[in-house]
């Protein structure tokens, strides 16, 4: 009943007392002396039978007697309803207290002084539990995988307590306690697709049960971007490229297919939203780079923006050497480009100064080369210039090449030696190099010219000389050279006596000719090099010996006469192969000798590169050095322990991939390279992580929801790099401190339930989780799991 009836309830009752008590008073003292009482008879009954839980029931008690007065009390069973004065004879309780089920109603009547008490006959009242309806919605109809969905059922009729089983087909999805007719599930676990859900209100003692109307969620697929990134862009032909593609939707899977127009480059697995393609196949130019998500059970598919991908062709450098500077002329010199690029093709120009000495096709190693022996006498810029392809760029070098002149010879002889005071002479000088010489020769006795004299076409000039005084003359024959010879000069003895009377002697028989001396042994020579090996500014050491050699004479990278035993230290002036000649001869014949030296850049203080990123035990790792001489043997260590050993390449350079041993340290661990030069090296340092749990803990077991939680991580190495994940995202990413460690406070959200919260390392096999609640109040839990 309601308050209004409640309170005129209460008030008839104490009237009701108050009026009995006054009629006995005044009985009492009408009638000082007991009469005899008068029998009644009390009967009962209902206005509402069967009658339904919180139907207000009019129960009716009349006494039958001599004027009775006084109450009735109404009890059901061993419990008493109430208390009622009778008003002319009858006695009324309204009641709307009685539960389902059926109640055995007494009313007794106590009697006054005239009336003895009597009891009614019990009245079976029947009274019947409430019929229920039961009402479904929900809150989001149709919603997405992932997102939380409230079924809200409503229990009409009575006042209702007790559950509601909330269910999807046959699997149960949970139960709400009902408040105020209402009672409410949240779930986040609906599978994508269409869900019969029921609501079963079980009743209780007053009220019926009752299943709810059939309700279809609908839960369709998260919408997904798909979001695409180049590592490089623009990039160089044959360079690698990562493409990245970021799939933002419900802890996405499946795959991405990433298509440079209508050609496939590949697919790439989705992990932790990312899905990675690398490729150096992409021509040269523009590509419109696509990547596709397939979707999965519960993520729709997407497609990602355009990416222009520009790839531009190779810088290349180009160096070119000559195999003999300086020269001489006439020297076949063979002028060598290196192209160093992306496999390079197509040809290389070789000009001196303005003037095209010609072109040669690179061949597979990179190389071009071009012979020449027409080179005059000077200095001549060689330019060589790479004319590019396709996918590598245009480039040139130069260097100077320096033509000598050529070397001569020069010897003198006397057509009559000795002489007499009073006989004339004929020198003869004969001058020998290369193509026949031109140009004079000056004689001389000592400091005396005794004139000059042009060479013939044979290469012989011829001086009429004498008669000379008595004595021994140093007589020198000196060719001054042209343009294209050098000068040189030979020398003799003259020697001149006075003229003898010859006696008169008698006729004798001609002397017998002796016999031709036999020619001296063919010349030999021994010529050694101090190294095949130097670097640009170093000198080597020529040194020869010869044997029955009347000349001796140098060729090639250095020139002139030499004795016939020595040693010469030559400086090496640029990059280059340095080729010395030694020429020994005699009447019998003559004998060359030739080594050679590989001149490379001047040996530098080492640079070793690695990367400065974190690297994985059992990884690859690309390191590379520069400053060796060419050819130079290297030791890598890392650690102290040999790694790698070879030579440098042609250019002093180092390229190397190596796997990182499992059993290396974590941390920083030193990497050093030592060349055969002693006393250099190079020094850097690589960043090594393992695989490992890290540490990751939580500021409270227990978050309200709406507020913030704090995760601290610790094993980590300083810098390295960090993402945090909640509820399938991510979150942040950040770097750890100089202690390893990193910390972030983020919010959990407004939906109660077990949470896990993870962190990834550097690598994916660097990670590790922990675990909280959030509650409605700090309390209980409720709600359900979720995953990451």
């Amino acid at each position: 009943m309601d308050d209004s009836r409640a309170r005129k309830y209460q008030l008839s009752k104490v009237l009701a007392v108050l009026v009995t008590a006054a009629l006995a008073a005044v009985l009492a003292i009408a009638s000082p002396a007991a009469a005899d009482t008068t029998v009644t008879t009390t009967d009962l009954t209902s206005d509402l039978n069967p009658s339904t839980y919180g139907d207000a029931i009019t129960l009716t008690a009349t006494v039958t007697g001599d004027a009775p007065t006084g109450s009735v009390t109404f009890t059901d069973g061993a419990t008493t309803l109430d208390v009622v004065a009778l008003v002319g004879g009858v006695a009324v309780l309204v009641t709307d207290e009685l539960t389902a089920g059926d109640h055995t109603i007494v009313a007794t009547y106590g009697g006054d002084l005239g009336n003895d008490p009597s009891t009614s006959t019990g009245l079976v009242q029947s009274v019947e539990s409430v019929e229920t309806a039961t009402n479904l919605d929900s809150d989001a109809n149709p919603s997405q995988y992932g997102d939380s969905v409230t079924l809200t059922a409503t229990v009409i009729g009575g006042d209702p307590t007790g559950t509601v089983s909330f269910d999807d087909g046959a699997t149960h999805l949970g139960d709400g306690t009902v408040t105020d007719g209402e009672a409410t599930l949240t779930t986040s676990t609906l599978s994508v697709g269409d869900h019969t859900i029921t609501a079963t209100y079980a009743g209780d003692a007053n009220h019926d049960g009752s299943t709810s109307n059939n309700l279809v969620q609908t839960v369709a697929v998260v919408g997904t971007t798909t979001l695409l990134e180049s590592s490089a862009n623009p990039s160089d032909f044959g360079e690698a490229v990562t493409f990245t593609a970021t799939v933002l939707g419900d802890s996405p899977t499946g795959s991405v297919s990433f298509d440079d127009g209508a050609t496939h480059l590949g697919d790439g697995t989705v992990t932790d939203g990312e899905a990675t393609l690398t490729t150096s196949a992409l021509s040269v130019g523009s590509h419109t780079v696509t990547a596709t998500y397939s979707g999965d059970t519960n993520n729709d598919m997407s497609v990602s923006a355009e990416l222009v991908q520009s790839v531009g062709v190779v810088g290349t450098t180009t160096t070119v050497v000559s195999d003999a500077n300086p020269s001489v002329l006439g020297d076949l010199v063979t002028f060598t480009a290196t192209v160093t690029g992306a496999d390079p093709t197509g040809t290389v120009t070789f000009t001196d100064g303005a003037t095209v000495l010609g072109s040669a096709p690179v061949d597979g190693s990179g190389e071009a080369s071009l012979e020449t022996s027409t080179l005059a006498v000077g200095a001549h810029t060689i330019t060589a210039t790479y004319s590019g392809d396709d996918n590598n760029g245009v480039s040139s070098d130069d260097l100077v090449q320096t033509v000598d002149k050529l070397g001569t010879a020069t010897t003198l002889a006397s057509s009559l030696n000795p002489s007499t005071t009073a006989d004339s002479v004929t020198l003869t000088a004969t001058v020998t190099g290369g193509p026949t010489p031109t140009g004079s020769v000056t004689f001389k006795d000592g400091a005396t010219v005794l004139g000059s004299a042009n060479l013939n076409g044979s290469g012989v000039a011829t001086l009429g000389a004498g008669p000379f005084t008595a004595g021994a003359h140093s007589l020198t024959a000196t060719y001054g050279g042209d343009a294209n010879h050098v000068g040189s000069s030979g020398s003799l003895t003259q020697t001149s006596t006075a003229p003898v009377v010859p006696p008169v002697v008698p006729p004798v028989t001609p002397p017998v000719t002796p016999p031709t001396p036999p020619p001296p042994p063919k010349p030999t020579v021994t010529f050694d090099i101090s190294t095949d090996k130097a670097s640009v500014g170093d000198k080597v050491t020529l040194k020869w010996s010869t044997k029955h050699a009347e000349t001796v004479t140098a060729s090639g990278d250095w020139r002139g006469a030499r004795p016939t035993k020595g040693t010469a230290k030559v400086r090496m002036g640029e990059r280059g192969t340095y080729v010395f000649k030694l020429t020994v001869a005699n009447a019998s014949g003559k004998q060359t000798a030739t080594v050679q030296v590989v001149a490379s850049r001047k040996a530098k203080e080492l640079e070793l590169v690695v990367t400065d990123e974190l690297v994985l035990v059992g990884t690859p790792v690309a390191v590379r050095a520069d400053g060796l001489a060419q050819g130079e043997t290297y030791t890598i260590r890392l650690a102290g322990k040999v790694l790698i050993s070879g030579k440098a390449d042609k250019k002093g350079d180092v390229n190397k991939t190596f796997t990182l041993p499992t059993t290396t340290a974590e941390g920083a661990v030193p990497l050093t390279i030592t060349g055969s030069n002693p006393g250099r090296k190079g020094e850097a340092v690589l960043n090594v992580i393992k695989p490992k749990t890290l540490e990751v803990e939580v500021a409270d077991d227990k978050v309200r929801k709406n507020e913030e939680q704090t995760v601290t991580v610790s094993g980590l190495l300083a810098g390295e790099e960090v993402k945090v994940m909640y509820l399938g995202k991510k979150i942040t990413t950040g770097t750890a401190d100089a202690n390893g460690e990193f910390t972030y406070a983020f919010n959990v959200g407004a939906e109660k339930g077990k949470r896990k919260v993870k962190v990834i390392g550097a690598v994916p096999s660097r990670v590790g989780e922990a675990e909280f609640a959030v509650t409605r109040d700090g309390g209980d839990v409720g709600g359900h799991e979720d995953g990451l």
